[in-house]
């Protein structure tokens, strides 16, 4: 008995549209604070230079 027959639930490998798209704002959200912090740590190095 898989976990979602335990809990009474329909589950499907296929994520819906709306998990997809979840997933991808929660990515791209991580990838921009990234790229900030990337750009501010070149910043400082090159103040430092």
């Amino acid at each position: 008995m898989t976990e979602c027959e335990r809990l009474g639930v329909h589950c499907t490998n296929e994520p819906s549209e709306e998990a997809l798209d979840n997933f991808w704002k929660i990515a791209a959200r991580i990838a921009m604070r990234y790229a900030k912090e990337e750009l501010q740590r070149e910043r400082e190095m090159k103040q430092e230079a």
